[in-house]
């Protein structure tokens, strides 16, 4: 029916836009597409859906939008309302995929802290009838599911190495069903296991091979950029702005505006701790023109207070000013967040630098007593010390 055909055009509508990484279109389309899919028809007096299954994988797909936005309750009920429909239409491998991601999200933290003891014990309820179902149909490639999503519940409830194993066991599977999508999950899992090791990149790399073997940029792109946060945390600032260049690459590639956004707020950090002005400059002037064609106020403070730091470098004392200034006003249109404290403490601490080097005194002061203010807030005392030109 008509109806159908724009259901199934608003699921693919949603689809480009999770690849695009804009979550508010993707959301838009999807609840769209759940409107139209939940519609009835009378079949011998009964009111039936016009397709239950594609209305499931719609729910399913809006369920992982609502987690990406960080709404779980939302994503918890759209994936209720996926298993309830499978199991109405007797669609066993939909009701099999639901209890696997329903096991999940469970478990996962919930807005007011970690999974309760029930929570967990639901989780693994979940994981054990998907299991027993598709074990009873002979679906491999289900109980690899099965198995690699065990692996995750266990890690979220601190079950590391069991967890572990069970990844492992999910990846080998895949591998033996040459299931490169299945293959590449379990070894990103693997490598979410392992952050605190170059384990981690290791298992990051074998990923990314096998989502460059079939094709999947969007997959790539997540893998590239996992793999440039794990370098960052590992101290290899080399390979972290390697990867951050190849993930901004391929966000540009892809349209993904918010990731590119992303990847160019990392540079803009690695190009600070190298103090490489040129560079900081380029990319923080990039970023604050992509963040007001959005209004996005966090990221234009952001490169704001970046501007500011190179511009005082430079010795552009006025411009410096001018962009701090900015920036603190930004930031105070969300002053309640620690990310907003910091910003606020980095901006007066710089500040208070230019208006020394100008003599302002009381200007400088003035910035300094702001800045330990908001420290005290963050609990810490120290300022970042970052804004310094380079040699001094």
């Amino acid at each position: 029916s008509e109806i159908l055909d724009r259901g199934r055009a608003e699921v693919i509508l949603g689809k480009i836009m999770m690849a695009s990484g804009d979550l508010k279109a993707a959301l838009n389309q999807f609840e769209a597409a759940r409107d139209l899919l939940a519609q009835t028809s009378i079949l011998g007096g009964t009111k039936i859906f016009l397709d239950p299954h594609e209305l499931g994988e719609c729910l399913i797909e809006l369920s992982k939008v609502y987690m990406e936005v960080g709404i779980r309750a939302k994503s918890i009920d759209s994936m209720q309302q996926a298993e309830k429909i499978f199991n109405a239409a007797d669609d066993v491998s939909g009701l099999a995929k639901c209890q696997c991601r329903l096991a999940v999200l469970y478990a996962s933290p919930s807005d007011d802290g970690s999974a309760t003891e029930e929570q967990r014990a639901e989780a693994m309820n979940k994981l054990k009838a998907s299991m027993e179902s598709r074990k009873k149909h002979g679906n491999r490639g289900g109980v690899a599911e099965c198995i690699l999503y065990q692996g995750i519940v266990l890690h979220q409830q601190g079950n590391a190495q069991l967890g572990t194993e069970k990844l492992k066991q999910a990846r080998d599977i895949y591998k033996e069903l040459d299931d490169k999508a299945g293959h590449a999950e379990a070894l990103t899992q693997l490598g979410h296991a392992t952050t605190s090791s170059s384990q981690g990149v290791v298992h990051y790399e074998a990923a990314l091979q096998l989502h460059r073997e079939v094709s999947n940029k969007v997959e790539e792109a997540k893998c590239v950029q996992y793999l440039a946060e794990l370098q960052g945390n590992l101290g290899n600032r080399q390979a972290c702005t390697k990867q951050w260049h190849d993930c901004l690459a391929l966000r540009r590639d892809l349209g993904d505006t918010n990731g590119t956004k992303r990847s160019l707020a990392a540079l803009i950090v690695e190009y600070d701790l190298l103090q490489d002005n040129r560079s900081l400059n380029n990319f923080a002037s990039e970023l604050l023109e992509l963040a007001k064609q959005s209004e996005d106020v966090d990221n234009c403070s952001h490169a704001l207070l970046h501007l500011g730091k190179v511009q005082y470098r430079e010795n552009n004392n006025i411009a410096a000013i001018e962009s701090l200034q900015r920036c603190l006003q930004l930031v105070a249109s969300f002053p309640n967040s620690s990310k907003a404290v910091k910003r606020s403490a980095d901006a007066h601490e710089v500040l208070q630098e230019v208006f020394t080097r100008l003599g302002r005194t009381e200007d400088a002061n003035n910035s300094k007593a702001e800045a330990e203010a908001a420290r005290r807030r963050l609990g810490g005392g120290q300022p970042s010390g970052s804004a310094a030109p380079a040699g001094q």
